[in-house]
């Protein structure tokens, strides 16, 4: 059985060796050696065209023009020290305009051209903001919320760009007030930012605030109304940890964030359509969390939080369950309004368009673009799972089917009562018989897990290391029941290792102890053909696996990992320069504000998404496969992918990654061979895409 780029490089050889060899195994002779690949496209160009270098300007808001030439995938720009902005162009434009706000004095503009090989133009401009500007107010006290005592504690931001303030004057009611000199505190001298704040006593129904600020001739006042009387404000639902309509592979993912309100929070519930309201607990801090139960697909709730005072306020938001992408060896998949579609390589039959193809032909067409795949009249899917050369659909119907290389009876689709094992590929989806409805799966190398309704989890393929789970070393080519698994919540497989999470927060693991793969202490090459507790490790919500690592999120959003760790897909620990993790160990390639959603693995490689929809990774990278610029492999999550933002699903493959964004919108970056990435035939063969690439495809 071919041995594909997904192959780990093994802490004993050199790196160049390593390299060679896994080249050379997934590529063969008809993989062209992407170093000696000629550039396929024209060096980038930037310009900027608008302000003109050394112009005198009167308004801090300045409008920017950036002529753009040659091959221009993404655009990084920052003026003076700020963070820089990243940009992900969706199509070739000429110009790109934009807007910054400029400081009094000399501003420095750069602009930088990213084109899809990682090649970058650079252009630099200085100019000149009058300093005769008036300030600006921003009221931090709440317009919106009623007073119910008779003080009120008026806070408010004065930003004076043209330099020191002269006077400040404060009114209520048409009437002047006078505040103590104390009031008024310089907070950033550059910058010439104060904050004020004094006590306001207020009288009955509507106040008028004014508050004036002058900076020589210059001068502005804004208006605050403040109404003293009763509480009519509902209680805030914010932090919430998981995105809206965000894919979770868990049947219970936990669910967070903080609610407050101006008087005292009453109770919070969580209402979805055919389940009794649940009463969640609600902390002294406001935070909160707690499991919500999920079918496959979309899932829409409520959450509905009620003051003492009877206001209420209602979030409605949804979750996705199951993988609305997925990547394998080298062959991709998504699921859009419950169609799939699915390119790349095809050797097997792996991406289910009913026969075997390579790059280039055209009778049938090579998939080199996303192709419709179908399960069946009448049957929408829901879920998917690819892995090496093959691939599971999971339908709303609770159907599994299975294509592409079954060489260790991996489809599940054997014959019951045969002696013999079904090794036979399938070129299109085929029905896999499971004695109750399947509620999610997942692929392994030569290995599939399935998991039942009953929580019951099943596998089949390959069982040379025990990773089936049965007891046993022997592969089957039918579901086999796991033995000794309770209240199964996610399922998760490596190369040669299983993983199941529990609702309590467990993880179980059994097969493969090569490189510390079941946190056991220790590896060996034995086989350990039955599921064992993990110790150490407590609270998982959500698990992600690549060949030979494991990361593991808690409720309290910390990482944990073990395995593998030969390109820090762990990350960096004096006391793992052996390149494996035996045992459970915090992860601190995270920086610890990031509100952490969810994890992703694949090969070796790792990702972590947050709750604004960023995806961070780090691990191996000399294939673009972390989707940022940088060719060099990270021991820290440095970047988030390049451009994404609001990423609702996340599929990590061997060497290639795809991605569903909030619009709707597929990605792909990483090693581009036999139409992986699904650009059609613009897509250079065995060539790193380290900036994601958009792929052309629409929902029905």
């Amino acid at each position: 059985m071919e041995f594909l780029m997904s192959t780990y490089l093994s802490k004993s050889l050199p790196l160049c060796g390593a390299l060679i060899i896994l080249l050379g195994a997934c590529t063969s002779d008809e993989t062209p050696d992407p170093v000696d690949a000629p550039l396929p496209t024209q060096a980038p160009g930037v310009a900027i065209a608008s302000p003109d270098n050394g112009a005198e300007l009167n308004d801090a808001t300045v409008d920017v023009t950036l002529a753009l030439s040659g091959d221009v995938a993404a655009l990084r720009y920052a003026l003076n020290d700020t963070t820089p902005a990243e940009i992900l162009l969706d199509r070739v434009v000429a110009d790109y305009t934009f807007e910054l706000n400029a400081k009094p004095g000399s501003n420095v503009l750069w602009a930088e051209a990213i084109a899809s090989d990682g090649r970058t133009a650079r252009d630099e401009i200085a100019f000149w903001l009058s300093e005769d500007l008036a300030p600006e107010i921003v009221f931090e006290t709440s317009a919106t919320a009623p007073i119910l005592e008779d003080e009120v504690l008026l806070i408010a931001t004065i930003t004076s760009p043209g330099g020191e303030l002269d006077a400040v004057e404060l009114r209520v009611n048409e009437n002047d007030v006078a505040f103590s000199e104390d009031a008024l505190t310089l907070l950033d001298e550059n910058a010439y930012t104060y904050s004020f704040e004094t006590t306001l006593t207020l009288g009955d129904g509507e106040n008028l605030i004014e508050l004036s600020a002058h900076h020589g001739e210059a001068s502005v006042t804004e208006t605050l109304l403040l109404t003293r009387g009763q509480d009519t404000e509902a209680p805030t639902l914010a932090g919430i940890n998981l995105p809206d309509g965000a894919s979770v592979e868990s049947r219970q993912p936990w669910l967070s964030g903080r609610v407050t309100d101006n008087v005292e929070v009453a109770e919070l519930r969580l209402l979805k359509e055919g389940a009794d309201a649940a009463i969640l607990t609600v902390n002294e801090d406001g935070t909160f969390g707690a499991p919500i139960d999920l079918l496959p697909g979309s899932n829409a709730f409520t959450l509905e939080a009620e003051d003492v005072f009877g206001n209420t306020t209602s979030l409605e938001r949804s979750l996705y369950f199951g993988a609305r992408t997925s990547a394998g060896g080298s062959h991709t998949g998504v699921i859009l309004n419950g169609q799939i579609f699915a390119w790349g390589r095809n050797n097997k039959g792996q991406a289910g368009v009913g026969y075997t193809s390579r790059l280039g032909d055209s009778d049938p067409a090579h998939p080199d673009a996303p192709m419709p795949v179908s399960l069946g009249e009448g049957e929408e899917a829901v879920a998917l799972a690819f892995g090496q050369n093959s691939s599971l659909a999971l339908s709303a119907s609770g159907q599994v089917y299975a294509w592409g290389d079954n060489g260790d009876g991996q489809l599940c689709v054997g014959t019951p009562g045969s002696a013999e094992l079904d090794e036979e590929d399938r070129l299109e989806p085929t029905l896999v018989t499971l004695n109750e409805p399947a509620i999610a799966i997942f692929r392994g190398n030569s290995h599939s897990l399935i998991l039942g309704a009953s929580g019951q989890v099943y596998a089949c393929g390959d069982n040379g290391s025990g990773q089936l789970g049965d007891g046993t070393t022997e592969s089957r080519d039918l579901p086999t029941p796991v033995e000794g698994l309770e209240d199964v919540i996610a399922i998760r497989a490596g190369s040669a290792s299983s993983y199941a999470l529990t609702a309590s927060g467990q993880v179980y693991a059994w097969g493969r102890n090569s490189y510390g793969n079941l946190a056991s202490g220790t590896d060996d090459s034995d086989a350990h053909p039955t599921p064992a507790l993990i110790e150490g490790l407590e609270e998982v919500v959500d698990l992600a696996n690549g060949r030979d690592h494991v990361v593991a999120l808690t409720r309290t959003g910390e990482l944990f990992g073990w395995g593998l760790n030969a390109s820090n897909q762990l990350g960096e620990h004096p006391d793992w320069d052996d390149g494996e993790v035996h045992q459970v160990e915090p992860l601190t390639t995270i920086n610890a504000s990031l509100n952490l959603a969810r994890v992703g693995a694949g090969g070796n490689q790792s990702f972590v998404i947050t709750a604004e929809g960023l995806a961070y990774g780090w691990g191996q990278n000399g294939f673009g496969n972390l989707g940022t610029p940088t060719e060099d492999d990270l021991n820290h999550a440095q970047d988030p992918v390049f451009g994404l933002v609001g990423l609702d699903d996340l599929g990590v493959g061997a060497l290639h990654s795809v991605a569903l964004r909030n619009d709707g919108r597929i990605f792909t970056w990483g090693w581009s061979f036999q139409g992986s990435l699904g650009a059609g035939e613009s897509a250079i063969n065995a060539w790193s895409y380290r900036v994601p690439v958009l792929v052309d495809v629409e929902a029905p």
